[in-house]
């Protein structure tokens, strides 16, 4: 569960132990990602959740369904501002801060998708389907993938107090839970001289559009395609895990679906840019 005004527990990739960097290697490959998200890093505290969680989504991110139906809900948000982004990066910092961005414009996506899939296959949706899983043949994420060298996460605890100020701003912004902060805005850390752009941005476009509902619009059209990939989850009792802990652990990624994952969705959509307009 997750705890009010602490931060999110996590491993972080390069801290982990073999056990668990084996699992982190099988959801970059699965994924076609250069990185693990929060989601999975904080389940990775309670290794045998991570375990049962990750073996149960790994089918359908294996699969074609996934990475379009991600691809599709990205695009489907409206972009309200041209990114604030490119105009202040240099061609190198452009190329690499791209690079960031398009993970977790796909990483996103594909996770709101396929663990909303799961809450409802917690939930007990229907086991039977007439869609079929196709094998997944993803180039573009292949490429962000391989893409090297992909910098790591700043580690929070190393930020200067001015810099933990300027997250906590751009974190408040949105309905996350206090104490997580977005890992996309940790990243962007990388360039300092983001931050401020970004939370001006962030406020123009908030009320621009309306905010609530475009977040809800996303939540909807993710539970909309898990339903057809919910029946197709590896989906078993989990070994090992209580009953209380089981449900602390639903409720965390409920938390996730229903509030940072599909706000970042749209962050995400709305900081992209297309180099030839850049």
């Amino acid at each position: 569960m997750i705890k009010p005004n602490e931060p999110l527990p996590e491993i972080r990739e390069r801290e982990a132990p073999p056990e668990i960097a084996a699992i982190y290697d099988d959801i970059r490959r699965c994924a076609a990602l250069p990185q693990v998200n929060l989601i999975f890093r904080h389940l990775a505290t309670r290794p045998p959740i991570l375990e049962w969680v990750w073996q149960s989504l790994r089918p359908i991110y294996l699969s074609k369904n996934l990475a379009e139906a991600a691809t599709e809900l990205s695009r489907s948000v409206p972009v309200v501002a041209p990114s604030p982004l490119p105009d202040r990066l240099d061609a190198t910092e452009r190329m690499e801060c791209r690079t960031v961005l398009g993970a977790y414009n796909s990483g996103n996506p594909q996770n709101l998708i396929a663990l909303t899939a799961f809450a409802q296959a917690l939930d007990g949706a229907s086991r039977s389907s007439a869609s079929e899983l196709l094998p997944r043949t993803d180039a573009t994420g292949q490429t962000i993938a391989q893409a090297a060298p992909f910098p790591p996460i700043p580690r929070r605890d190393d930020l200067s107090t001015e810099v933990a100020r300027a997250l906590d701003r751009l974190a408040s912004r949105h309905r996350v839970v206090a104490g997580v902060i977005p890992s996309l805005y940790v990243h962007l850390v990388l360039w300092p001289q983001l931050l401020e752009p970004v939370d001006a941005f962030l406020g123009v476009c908030c009320e621009t559009c309306d905010w609530t509902s475009a977040v809800d619009d996303v939540i909807a059209t993710a539970a909309a395609t898990a339903r057809d990939l919910a029946p197709h989850l590896a989906l078993s009792p989990p070994p090992g895990i209580d009953e209380t802990e089981t449900q602390a652990m639903a409720e965390t990624i409920r938390t996730f679906i229903n509030t940072t994952i599909p706000e970042m969705v749209i962050v995400g959509r709305w900081l992209a840019w297309d180099d030839a307009a850049a």
